[in-house]
């Protein structure tokens, strides 16, 4: 019975093609990294929008919080909606015409 040996060119050719198929792989790899790379990096550009967005807005609500809350603010309410006045005020408060005697 007779046994083949490898040659050397058999062993670096095989090693050549594992090779070759190796960084077929990692190449690959590479190329869906930087594609998700891409991908990530316009969505945290697109949530750094929103946030900036929503920093705005809550700027803004704030800002209407503090009118809201402001004495004026509240002086106004308790006059308009609550009917209520200051010591020494007379409370003078309009009602609108009815329609039939607006008619007459």
């Amino acid at each position: 019975m007779s046994r083949k040996r490898f040659s050397f060119s058999t062993t670096f050719k095989a090693a050549a093609v594992c090779a070759i198929l190796f960084l077929a792989l990692l190449l690959c790899a590479l190329m869906s990294n930087i594609l998700r790379h891409g991908e990530l990096t316009a969505k945290e550009r697109a949530l750094k929008a929103e946030i900036a967005s929503l920093a705005e807005e809550k700027a803004r609500n704030q800002e209407i919080l503090g009118e809201m809350y402001s004495a004026e603010a509240a002086d106004a309410y308790a006059r308009q909606q609550l009917d209520l006045k200051k010591k020494g005020e007379t409370l003078y408060k309009g009602e609108e015409p009815d329609s039939e005697a607006a008619a007459d």
